[in-house]
């Protein structure tokens, strides 16, 4: 921890980002803190999975990078140098949970009227598309018999993009429904569930309850939680669709493509063999196993090429001399080469 601090070269005059580090090192890195968030993992799998038992989701948590608490911290600072506002100066993602929708049935029961509308749109679109999909495959069969039939193309063309204006609409249906289960996840968990409150002593602050709708396609429903059990534990969550989910990884909503949030390979770092560098860089991630019920805790090597995903797309060269470059022991952890 203090290698930790004075890596972040720390003026003992700056409250705010001295409080922000300890609350990081507290939130990530404390074994029973760390425990209780794992805990937390587990019961919101469970709760999800037994109280919306038709749809499929995953389900992850996330501890806040060294690097990136540092940089948050910073600019938190100067936000209250600038506004003296302390309020604004705290920070609540040190912790993060996502809850993604990727299956809702089409015989999923809700009081929702717009997300029954939109299950039996889907389902209504999907038979079109059947039917469209089978015509489609006459006319090819009718094209490879060698008739030289202009209207055959004629029908192809417009068929295809019936086709493709009906995938369209199905997708957007789809995206939709997703949507919103998640939205009635949140608010289960937010306003319903007891378990958290009795067992965990969990509530979430109202204020800070937010549904996400930006010009870049980012949709999510977002909120923050508190312990009355474990003083100072906070965590953000979030549930969205996997659409939404997509865009936020690698399409237009990418968090990567905010200036300055690109995430690029440390190879400087790698190659000096700098393991401590490497890890200040690296977030921690959990999941949740659906099919089991447990939690899975990722290795380095895991969170390495999770977290640097992008940059390792289409370059397996670079990830094979990671790799074999000794850095990373067999079972995935980081060597301590210090």
């Amino acid at each position: 921890m203090n290698n930790f601090k004075t890596s972040l070269k720390i003026d003992d005059n700056d409250l705010i980002y001295n409080n922000l580090i300890k609350q990081h090192e507290l939130l990530t890195k404390s074994p029973k803190y760390v425990e209780f968030s794992k805990n937390i993992l587990l019961e919101l799998g469970n709760e999800v999975k037994t109280n919306f038992s038709k749809i499929t989701f995953e389900l992850r948590l996330r501890f806040k990078s060294d690097n990136s608490a540092k940089n948050k911290a910073q600019k938190k600072q100067e936000q209250f140098w600038a506004t003296g506002d302390e309020l604004k100066s705290k920070i609540y993602d040190d912790i993060g949970y996502k809850i993604v929708v990727t299956n809702v049935p089409d015989d999923y029961i809700s009081e929702n009227a717009k997300l029954t509308e939109d299950l039996l749109k889907r389902k209504n679109t999907k038979k079109s598309l059947e039917k469209y999909k089978k015509e489609y495959k006459k006319l090819v069969k009718l094209q490879s018999n060698n008739l030289d039939n202009s209207f055959i193309d004629i029908a192809k063309k417009a068929m295809e993009n019936t086709i493709k204006t009906q995938t369209e609409y199905y997708n957007d249906l789809n995206d939709s429904c997703q949507r919103e289960v998640a939205k009635e996840i949140m608010n289960y968990l937010v306003t319903q569930s007891t378990i958290f409150s009795t067992k965990y002593g969990i509530t979430d602050i109202q204020n800070r309850r937010k549904h996400h709708n930006k010009d870049n396609g980012y949709i999510a429903e977002h909120s923050t939680i508190i312990s009355s059990f474990l003083p100072d534990w906070c965590a953000e969550i979030q549930t969205k669709s996997e659409y939404r989910d997509l865009l936020a990884k690698t399409g237009t909503a990418a968090h990567a493509k905010r200036a300055g949030k690109k995430r690029l390979i440390p190879k400087k770092a790698i190659i000096s063999n700098n393991t401590e560098l490497i890890k200040s860089y690296l977030p921690k991630y959990m999941l949740y196993i659906l099919n089991t019920n447990e939690v899975y805790e990722c290795s380095d090597l895991e969170n390495f090429c999770y977290y640097y995903n992008d940059d390792l797309i289409g370059n397996e060269e670079t990830l094979n001399k990671i790799i074999s470059s000794g850095i990373f022991s067999k079972d995935g952890s980081i060597r301590d080469i210090s």
